[in-house]
């Protein structure tokens, strides 16, 4: 072999060990972590995240898992409710009412101008019987044609009154003492009915209700206005084994024969407490839960002491430790994983 073909073969080998050293040397791709696929395995990392600890159940979250359920927490704000009943009510036909109270205005302006006409009769009478008196000869045949007048008209307002009476008396028999003495009140409480797009509502109730009571046309009492109580009414409401009352309220959404809802306060003072909004709530086994957040990503499930109802969720006068966070967000998700971790796995049979 010639010289030059050994230096070739000599010069290949050592080009091809510089090239598998570099191969070797080189550093390779860098692997790409997806961060879902971290929190996914966080995730997985924390599946003993069920501890009991004095008897409770602690659910343990990630940042990762308590920001993937939406879970938020906060301590409840304080709040007061007022006592109040509930009962059904319906609105009544008022045109009948009306129609009366028109009869009986009628009557009562007929009552007062004879009135007014008889007393002036009666002044007159009584000036011309003093000069016959005195011997005035003249004032005879004017004094006994007087006297026939006064008569006339006195019998027209006894008409007149006898026509009122029987009006207060209908008004008694149909719509109770209450309305009928309104009637004749100095206040006029149904100068709203009459005049206004006032509404005559009909509840019934075991126990006297207090003066003001409220009235919706749904159950959301954030929607209810104010009623004015009438008094008693003479009959029952359809269906009803309690007395009826009768109450007016000046809310144009109401109409004839609508069944209503009405509010009735128990007690002049209202209840303080915390507010829980509704979104915190979740039942299990037919009991209502809400959680609280011990510590950062620690919660415990604890069951719903007595509470009052709230348009926005309700108010829990005691039985929940102050400062202490709620979960007002995503509660439900937090039910369903405890409830999740607590389903034996194949590995623990």
């Amino acid at each position: 072999m010639s010289a030059s073909r050994i230096l070739i073969l000599i010069l290949g080998m050592a080009l091809g060990g510089a090239a598998s050293w570099w191969l070797h040397q080189r550093p390779g791709p860098a692997i790409q972590v997806d961060e879902d696929e971290q929190r996914a395995g966080e995730q997985g990392a924390s599946a003993r995240r069920l501890q009991v600890e004095q008897g409770r159940i602690h659910l343990h979250l990630s940042r990762f898992a308590r920001e993937l359920a939406a879970i938020d927490s906060a301590v409840p704000a304080r709040g007061s409710v007022s006592l109040e009943q509930t009962v059904s009510g319906r609105v009544s036909d008022r045109g009948a009412l009306l129609t009366l109270l028109d009869e009986t205005a009628a009557a009562r302006a007929a009552q007062t101008a004879q009135a007014g006409v008889v007393s002036a009769l009666g002044e007159r009478r009584d000036r011309l019987r003093s000069l016959a008196a005195r011997g005035e000869i003249t004032v005879a045949r004017e004094l006994s044609e007087l006297e026939v007048s006064y008569r006339r008209e006195a019998a027209s307002a006894t008409a007149c009154d006898s026509r009122v009476a029987a009006l207060l008396t209908r008004m008694r028999t149909h719509w109770g003492v209450t309305i009928a003495t309104a009637v004749d009140s100095i206040d006029k409480p149904l100068v709203a009915l009459t005049a206004g797009p006032a509404q005559l509502i009909e509840f019934a109730i075991g126990a006297p209700p207090p003066a003001q009571i409220f009235v919706g046309a749904d159950d959301v009492r954030d929607h209810a206005a104010a009623a004015t109580v009438l008094g008693p009414a003479p009959a029952a409401l359809a269906g009803a084994q309690q007395a009826s009352w009768y109450a007016l309220v000046a809310s144009a959404a109401l109409r004839v024969g609508m069944q209503v809802t009405v509010w009735i306060p128990q007690s002049e003072h209202a209840v303080d407490g915390a507010v829980l909004p509704s979104a915190a709530l979740v039942w299990n086994n037919g009991v209502q839960w809400y959680f609280v957040e011990l510590d950062p990503g620690v919660f415990e499930r604890r069951r719903l002491p007595a509470t009052l109802s709230r348009a926005d969720g309700v108010l829990v006068p005691a039985g929940m430790e102050a400062g202490l966070p709620v979960v007002v967000r995503g509660a439900q998700a937090l039910l369903a994983e405890e409830l999740r971790q607590q389903i034996p796995t194949e590995d623990e049979d």
